[in-house]
């Protein structure tokens, strides 16, 4: 997976802006959360609050959680938005970027079909629970209630 990198703070500081990466060189090996998101629109807003409401459990894990917008114009208003208080506090092991001429889409929608048996829609949000050998625990789109919590949850049984 390839994905441009802009601000990897919650805050927008700091990072790569626009430099070409895969998510295994910013999440290392091991297990990572990745959200492909639109801005601006409920289901998106909705995940980002309940990211925050687990930000202490989220941030005991310790492992990255990469929010991914599908342009540089959603993701400059996704860090506005953020650094507003909007969404509330964000994780601090929130990674923030934009997917690059969609093959992070593509791969990570690949690989959720792949181990499911219904195929992932094109709808967002998608949020899926993930490790660097495409395997996936868990997958999540559109509006879901207690996304947060239901990640925790799945986290604790890995």
């Amino acid at each position: 997976m390839t994905a441009a990198f802009g601000g990897l703070a919650p805050d927008g500081t700091g990072g790569l802006a626009g430099e070409p990466c895969s998510i295994l060189s910013r999440t290392g090996r091991g297990y990572y959360v990745v959200a492909l998101l639109e801005p601006g629109k409920e289901p998106t807003n909705h995940v980002l609050r309940d990211l925050a409401a687990e930000k202490a459990a989220l941030e005991a894990w310790g492992r990255p959680i990469v929010l991914l917008c599908p342009s540089e114009e959603s993701l400059e208003r996704l860090l506005s938005e953020a650094a507003a208080g909007r969404y509330g506090t964000l994780p601090s092991t929130v990674q923030f970027g934009v997917e690059a001429a969609a093959l992070v889409s593509a791969a990570t929608v690949s690989a959720a079909s792949a181990s499911a048996a219904a195929p992932v829609s094109s709808a967002r949000p998608v949020v899926l629970l993930a490790d660097t050998f495409n395997r996936v625990f868990f997958r999540s789109e559109g509006y879901t209630i207690g996304l947060g919590t239901q990640l925790i949850t799945v986290i604790s049984r890995l």
